[in-house]
């Protein structure tokens, strides 16, 4: 036909192929495998297809199916397909969703992410490799097939799932927060470029949801990803806690199906791991990862030591899991179940975590527009930071107990760390007064008994006692909880 006539003419004429390079794929076959023939009845027409099912989910079959074999296409074949655009669409609205309010203010380096996220980014990588070398071979299907796993599988169902409770139940300031946005920033600029190619007016949609104003998706390149989110000993470790994921999760479907328990927040499983799997969980919060409101992490010896009664999965032999219900009872707020929860009068109605992010939501504009400020100029405040002598502690308490900012007498959950302020006798403030310290005029050194006030919202920030401290020097001694400073 075409093709050899054009070859043919061209090599008489020019002396080279019409073309650079030629793609040829086997017939279209209906879904038994028969030739598409009037008679037969079973002929599919694309524009049937556009007009009831879209143009996107047409270009999606041609990008997934395999041109070296002869194609089959028909009802159930463009439902599957149907299915796997939905799928990969909805990734696209999570992260949309999720990214509400996002700025470049909010953005953290790779080396300040946790492992998972940082997990995340190496995934990036090993895609974007891929696709480049699929793309330069024209195996278009090999990628768009690894790319609908990876929405499917390595981000709905395991990183979204994980990051939950992170996005909607954690301060707005907290590092896991900032993380997790960060990575769906950079993973949403990097799909709709990856799938603009073939779901054209999806991508077009997301993208210029996001960015209104910006150009279309359509006359952007591929971006490009630093070789150092490639981290293959992260990748598998990561393939450790992710199997031994797999068996937490298995033994509370069975609790769930049984009806014993609601849902996984409502599980205290007790997890036994051969030591391999203990070293991957190191630095890790099992509960975190199996999404319960607590678990415990046992090691044996070898995989004959493990519990004969326990669940197991014979793919993953160094786990087994006995599972157990939470006790405590539900927080109002992010749904674990714990201890300090409770239905008697005086009891919290929501948990320790949730306690301190609700102060911080409800404090008044003035002091979230303090927060905002601070977010945008955090690189500022750090070096303001330092040229002033603060030292930032991370560390908790050493007896492991609340304590209260000597600025602002709030009391602040002991796994929140504190600030020591050299020049004043090691006076621990919280991470909210600590941002205001830039507007205070000429930082501690300033001697004259003035009143300071925040920027933000003109609070006074000291008082008498502070003056007369700044005035008489620094105490060697730390003061003790909430006295010598007032509000």
């Amino acid at each position: 036909g075409w093709f050899q006539s054009s070859l043919l003419e061209s090599c008489g004429t020019r002396g080279r192929a019409p073309f650079e390079a030629v793609l040829t794929h086997g017939f279209v076959l209906d879904e038994q495998g028969r030739k598409m023939s009037k008679s037969l009845g079973n002929a599919v027409s694309p524009q049937e297809v556009v007009k009831s099912l879209g143009a996107d989910i047409l270009r999606l079959w041609v990008a997934l199916s395999d041109y070296g074999d002869d194609l089959r296409v028909g009802p159930e074949t463009l439902k599957h397909q149907a299915d796997i655009y939905r799928r990969l669409r909805n990734t696209l609205r999570y992260l949309l969703g999720n990214l509400d309010g996002f700025d470049a203010a909010e953005r953290l380096a790779p080396g300040e992410m946790p492992e998972l996220d940082r997990w995340v980014l190496h995934r990036l990588h090993g895609l974007d490799r891929l696709g480049r070398r699929c793309i330069d071979d024209f195996d278009f299907h090999t990628f768009y097939a690894a790319l609908h796993n990876f929405c499917a599988v390595d981000l709905s169902a395991f990183y979204f799932d994980m990051r939950k409770d992170a996005l909607y139940c954690d301060r707005l300031d907290s590092v896991r927060r900032r993380a997790a946005r960060t990575v769906l920033d950079i993973a949403f600029d990097f799909l709709t470029a990856w799938l603009a190619p073939v779901l054209c007016f999806t991508a077009e949609e997301a993208w210029l949801t996001r960015r209104p104003d910006g150009e279309s998706v359509h006359l952007r390149r591929f971006p490009e990803i630093p070789e150092g989110w490639r981290d293959d000993a992260l990748a598998a470790k990561w393939d450790k806690v992710r199997a031994l994921r797999r068996v937490v999760t298995g033994a509370l479907e069975i609790e769930r199906a049984e009806k014993r328990i609601g849902s996984s927040l409502q599980a205290h499983p007790r997890v036994y791991a051969t030591p391999d799997f203990v070293a991957a969980m190191a630095g890790l919060d099992l509960a975190e990862i199996a999404i319960t409101s607590d678990a415990e992490l046992i090691e044996v010896a070898d995989t004959e030591a493990l519990p004969h009664d326990a669940f197991r999965l014979a793919d993953v032999p160094g786990v087994a899991v006995v599972p157990a219900g939470a006790e405590g009872g539900k927080c109002a707020r992010c749904w674990r179940v714990l201890p300090e929860i409770g239905d008697g009068p005086g009891q919290a109605e929501v948990c320790g975590r949730c306690q301190d992010d609700l102060r911080f939501i409800v404090r008044p504009a003035a002091h979230r527009e303090a927060y905002r400020r601070r977010v945008a100029a955090e690189a500022d405040l750090r070096a303001e930071m330092q040229r002033l002598g603060v030292v930032v502690i991370t560390s908790i308490p050493e007896d492991n107990s609340p304590w209260i900012c000597d600025f602002c007498n709030t009391q602040i959950p002991a796994d929140n760390e504190y600030t020591l302020i050299p020049l004043l006798g090691s006076y621990a403030l919280c991470p909210f007064c600590v941002t205001t310290i830039p507007y205070w005029p000429d930082g501690w050194t300033q001697p004259t008994p003035r009143a300071c006030r925040c920027g933000a919202c003109q609070t006074p920030l000291l008082e008498a006692s502070l003056r007369e401290r700044r005035r008489t020097g620094p105490s060697l001694d730390p003061p003790s909880p909430g006295a010598g400073i007032e509000r």
